[in-house]
C-alpha cells in the first residue's frame, strides 16, 4: 500500500484542533498544572532532596536534568487524555466525514491531529519547563542553557512520540475504551514494566549458554553486552532518560532493575560495579534516536490502519 505525503491542509486541521483547545481552556489548565508542578519539582530537589539528604544543593545541569525527569509520568498520562478521543471521537460524531472532504486526505486528518494534539501539549509543557528551571536557578544561583536545550528537546519529543502513539491508536480503533485500555496498558509496560525486561532476557540467556558457570553476581558485576542498552532503549520512558543523561554527560549504564541498582550499592565494592560494553552505537544518543522512530513508526502504523477503515 502506498503512503501518501501529508499537504499544507494538515496545518489547518492542526489549527483547529489548537483553537478547539484554547476555547476549552484546556491549555491554560495545562500550563498551570505544568507550572505549579515544575516549580514545586525544583524547589525541593533543592531543598529537600539536595541539601536534607545529600548535605548541599546540586549543580544547575543535575538540577535542570531533574526538573525535566520529574515531568516524564505527567506527560505521558496527559497526552493519554488529550489524544484518545482525537480521530475516534471524530467518527463518534460524524464530523470526521467533514474532516475527510476535499481537498483534506487522511494523512492530512492523521498528520493536523498529530500537531494540533502536540501543540496542545508542548505550549504548556514548555512554559512550565522554563518557569521551573528559572525557579530552581535563582534558588541555586547558577545556570546551565545547554542542558535546559537538552532537556527541553528530550521533554518536548516525548510529547510527541506519546501524541503519535495515542493517535494512531485512535485511528486504529472505534471503542474509546479499547483505545483508552491500549494507551494504558502501554503505559504501565514502558514505565513500570520495562526495567526489569532487557535484564530478565539477558540473564536468562546467559544462564542458558553457560549453565552452571554463571552466577548472579558475575552477570551483574560483568560488561553488559550493547545489545541490552539497544533493547532498552525501545522503551520511550528509557529512551527519554538516555536523552536526559545527555544534559550532564553521564556515561550509559546497563539497564538494571531498581533492586539491582540497590543491591550494587551494597555490595558493589565487594562484586564490581557493571559497564555496557564499548561500541560505537552504544551511547545515550540512542534516547533521541529512539522517540523519532516511535513518533514516524507510529504515524505510518496508524495511517495505515486508518487508511483501510471503513468510516
Amino acid at each position: 500500500m502506498e503512503i501518501e505525503l501529508p499537504t499544507k491542509n494538515a496545518l489547518v486541521v492542526a489549527r483547529k484542533d489548537f483553537r478547539d483547545a484554547m476555547r476549552s481552556r484546556l491549555i491554560i489548565a495545562l500550563g498551570v498544572l505544568f507550572v505549579v508542578g515544575e516549580s514545586l519539582a525544583g524547589i525541593v530537589e533543592v531543598e529537600i532532596i539536595g541539601k536534607v539528604l545529600f548535605g548541599s544543593a546540586p549543580a544547575a545541569p543535575e538540577l535542570t536534568r531533574s526538573i525535566a525527569s520529574h515531568a516524564v509520568l505527567f506527560i505521558a498520562f496527559v497526552t493519554i487524555l488529550v489524544a484518545y478521543r482525537s480521530i475516534a471521537g471524530e467518527r463518534a460524531s460524524g464530523s470526521i466525514k467533514f474532516l475527510l472532504s476535499t481537498p483534506n486526505t487522511r494523512m492530512d486528518v492523521l498528520v493536523g491531529k498529530v500537531l494540533g494534539r502536540w501543540s496542545v501539549i508542548a505550549l504548556p509543557l514548555t512554559v512550565g519547563y522554563t518557569v521551573g528551571t528559572a525557579v530552581g536557578w535563582i534558588w541555586i544561583g547558577e545556570t546551565a542553557l545547554s542542558a535546559y536545550l537538552i532537556g527541553l528537546f528530550g521533554i518536548t519529543v516525548f510529547a510527541l512520540t506519546y501524541v503519535c502513539i495515542v493517535v494512531a491508536l485512535s485511528a486504529s480503533m472505534r471503542s474509546t475504551t479499547r483505545i483508552v485500555a491500549a494507551a494504558m496498558a502501554l503505559f504501565v509496560v514502558f514505565h513500570f514494566a520495562w526495567e526489569y525486561i532487557p535484564a530478565s532476557a539477558y540473564i536468562t540467556i546467559e544462564f542458558l549458554l553457560k549453565g552452571d558457570e554463571a552466577s548472579a553476581s558475575s552477570l551483574i558485576s560483568t560488561t553488559w553486552p550493547a545489545w541490552t542498552v539497544v533493547f532498552d532503549a525501545l522503551s520511550p520512558a528509557r529512551a527519554l532518560d538516555m536523552t536526559l543523561n545527555l544534559m550532564t554527560d553521564e556515561p550509559l549504564s546497563p539497564p538494571l532493575p531498581l533492586f539491582m541498582n540497590f543491591f550494587i550499592s551494597l555490595f558493589g565494592g565487594l562484586i564490581g560495579s557493571p559497564e555496557v560494553e564499548d561500541v560505537w552505537y552504544a551511547t545515550n544518543w540512542l534516547g533521541p534516536i529512539s522517540l523519532i522512530l516511535w513518533s514516524g513508526l507510529s504515524l505510518i502504523a496508524g495511517y495505515l490502519r486508518f487508511d483501510a477503515a471503513d468510516l
